[in-house]
């Protein structure tokens, strides 16, 4: 067995029992598509900068344009060895933010499925747009207020 065909097995296996999974989409400021974040299931995140804007370091392309969304991944402050803090880049503070945005969502929201969250989350950061090799920007504020809708008119059930 293949490790992308395990690993595909995975990817299915969260979307059967309501895991969800944020990838980190890389660094590389490369456009492509990558058997990695290629699943329906998987959320591929983007970094940006302070103005929203893709920073050139992250990877992008149709599977993260799509499915994904951008989130601040430069200059952002962290926690470094010895006790000080530095500034950092990178996709993977971009998904530490969307992951915090889905966990602070799903306790507000309990009731509601991983596949509601995602989809508000997806049509909350869209702004409208249609298909795209670099993804939207987060919008914490519509993805709440499409989950509060949801739940108030049980569009779901």
């Amino acid at each position: 067995m293949t490790t992308c065909h395990t690993l595909q097995e995975a990817y299915d296996y969260s979307l059967q029992n309501g895991v969800i999974i944020v990838v980190a989409a890389g660094n590389q400021g490369c456009i492509g598509n990558v058997s990695l974040i290629n699943h329906q299931w998987v959320i591929p995140v983007a970094a940006c900068n302070e103005n929203g804007e893709l920073d050139p370091t992250s990877n992008y392309g149709p599977s993260i344009g799509n499915r994904g969304v951008m989130a601040p991944g430069t200059n952002i402050r962290s926690t470094f060895p010895g006790g000080q803090y530095t500034r950092m880049n990178g996709t993977s503070f971009a998904a530490a933010f969307v992951t915090a945005t889905l966990a602070l969502l799903w306790s507000v929201f309990p009731s509601t499925s991983a596949t509601e969250l995602i989809h508000c989350l997806r049509i909350g950061s869209s702004n409208g747009r249609h298909r795209s090799i670099t993804p939207s920007l987060l919008n914490v504020e519509t993805t709440y207020h499409l989950l509060e809708t949801l739940i108030k008119y049980n569009w779901y059930n």
